[in-house]
């Protein structure tokens, strides 16, 4: 279930002591739906959801698609100079007046407006509309966990492994889904730059880092880590950034990935130990005169066979064939991501929506992974 796009992806996964998580779209299915409108002025639910809508549908963001499709059919006015940011929102201009949709924080920041006591549920995700004249309507969405992440969490730290998520997200959600997985380590309303930063203090730290994620917030730090693992459904600048894509819907089999990387590991050193047992023991023989050449012949044979056939063995863990093919069903419903990024229009890596910024901050990350002084 997991895809390698660098030779390294396997080794190092088997290697990594810290693996450091996305929340939406990665331990979350990242289709999240709208569970709850709450207006602030004078619009209706319907009015106010239409509103919204009318943002929304320019990013590609779970969020976005999920009141795009709670709105329907419903009118919507045309918006003008339209703009993402990812990891806070959208603004745009209707009918003169300027409109922010996105997190709370991200609309503090864009209006300067007081902000209203959060009336979602307890667990949903926050997403505030509002103008300079004040809040609009808040609206509260719920994501499910993605198969096998309770027990991928609970893997990892049986194996000793650091666990720890990174998410753009609130801090409310965000510990709702960590007390779920049993994730003890939560950093919640992280720009881009904030995960690239902590993912780089980790390194700093000595650990082998690996990233999960799946999104254009996700791309620099999926740059930046040691190695990257990208969800098949997320956004083609993630998967260009990271060393390996995880093709199936069950995050256990990555449990079953890194399993792998250490057998493999193992093994490696198991041939590297014998290849000098040999070439100590039996080629200076062979060289003195004391081993017949057809016998030398015969042993050096017989000892690649015997590398190979061990070699082998990687196959045949009984754990990766039953993880690849037991399926999963869906768990608890959780919170979603609060941030409402930019849409990925170019398949070949550039950031969207103009964020020149974060185009080179992958840039930047990938090309320091790929030198050979970096690695």
């Amino acid at each position: 279930g997991l895809l390698a796009t660098r030779p390294h992806a396997v080794e190092a996964l088997g290697r990594a002591s810290h693996f450091v998580f996305d929340k939406t779209g990665t331990l979350t299915e990242g289709r999240p739906a709208l569970a709850s409108t709450h207006p602030h002025g004078d619009l209706d639910p319907a009015g106010a959801l239409a509103l919204a809508a009318t943002l929304a549908q320019a990013s590609e963001h779970p969020l976005s698609r999920a009141l795009v499709a709670a709105a329907g059919g419903s009118a919507r006015t045309a918006a003008e100079a339209v703009e993402n940011v990812p990891g806070g929102g959208l603004t745009a201009a209707l009918a003169g007046r300027r409109v922010v949709l996105g997190s709370p924080a991200f609309v503090q920041q864009s209006l300067g407006i007081t902000l209203p006591a959060d009336p979602c549920a307890d667990g949903d995700t926050p997403v505030l509309l509002a103008d300079a004249n004040g809040p609009i309507a808040t609206f509260g969405l719920r994501d499910r966990l993605r198969p096998g992440a309770p027990q991928l969490i609970q893997g990892l730290k049986a194996r000793g492994c650091r666990v720890t998520m990174l998410t753009g997200d609130a801090a409310a959600p965000a510990q709702a889904v960590a007390r779920r997985l049993g994730i003890d380590e939560v950093e919640a309303g992280l720009s881009p730059a904030g995960k690239l930063a902590r993912l780089e203090a980790f390194t700093a730290g000595g650990a082998t880092v690996a990233m999960v994620g799946d999104g254009v917030n996700d791309a620099p730090v999926l740059a930046a880590a040691t190695v990257s693992v990208a969800m098949g459904q997320g956004t083609a600048l993630a998967r260009s950034a990271a060393d390996a894509i995880f093709l199936g819907s069950d995050l256990e089999r990555l449990l079953a990935a890194r399993d792998t990387g250490r057998r493999a590991l193992a093994i490696i050193r198991e041939n590297l130990a014998w290849a000098l047992v040999w070439n100590i023991g039996v080629l200076p023989a062979a060289a003195g005169g004391w081993l017949s050449a057809w016998l030398a012949a015969l042993g050096m044979s017989g000892s690649s066979l015997l590398v190979v056939l061990n070699a082998l063995r990687v196959s045949g863990s009984d754990r990766v064939r039953r993880l690849t093919a037991e399926p999963r069903t869906a768990q608890a419903v959780v919170p979603a991501s609060p941030a409402i990024p930019a849409p990925d229009r170019d398949t070949r890596g550039q950031a969207a929506a103009g964020t020149q910024s974060l185009h080179e901050d992958v840039t930047s990350n990938f090309e320091r992974r790929e030198s050979p002084k970096a690695r």
